[in-house]
């Protein structure tokens, strides 16, 4: 990923370079919480990898009475994932759909993907780093208002 503008003095142009061929697209499933805490994992969803998702990262961290707010994927409604979840006395609660501005999460994505951007990874391992170095970044202050941008009143 790389900046598509930049900025320069007034009156000169600005000269820089952008990569250009074919990429690998790395898809990422993940969650944030209050404390500015994520779960990430790279990797095509679908409802196996949901429920390995749920499993592997998602339930250590969840406690019995937290509420999990889910966007539409079609993955994130398979039956065993929603049981796993119900077993531990999680709320999941739905988003209706094409409603990305109630999803905190995506504030956390955007500030991720200007820092990718900012970084300039010209390979897949090196992307991964900076991936790890961006998540990071996400700190409670972000995530606390991303919950009271989106209307969570608890915050």
């Amino acid at each position: 990923m790389t900046r598509l503008r930049g900025r320069c003095a007034r009156g000169r142009r600005l000269h820089a370079s952008a990569p250009c061929g074919r990429w690998r697209t790395t898809t990422m499933i993940g969650a944030v919480c209050i404390d500015g805490s994520t779960a990430c994992m790279t990797g095509a969803t679908n409802a196996e990898v949901f429920r390995a998702y749920v499993k592997e990262v998602l339930l250590p961290s969840l406690k019995p009475g937290d509420i999990l707010v889910m966007d539409n994927l079609s993955a994130q409604k398979d039956s065993r994932a929603l049981e796993m979840l119900a077993a531990r006395d999680v709320e999941v609660r739905f988003l209706p759909p094409y409603s990305p501005d109630l999803n905190p999460i995506e504030l956390m994505w955007s500030k991720v993907k200007n820092l990718l951007r900012g970084a300039e990874a010209l390979d897949n391992d090196q992307l991964l780093l900076e991936i790890e170095k961006a998540l990071s970044r996400v700190t409670a202050k972000d995530a606390a208002h991303g919950f009271a941008y989106c209307g969570y009143g608890f915050i």
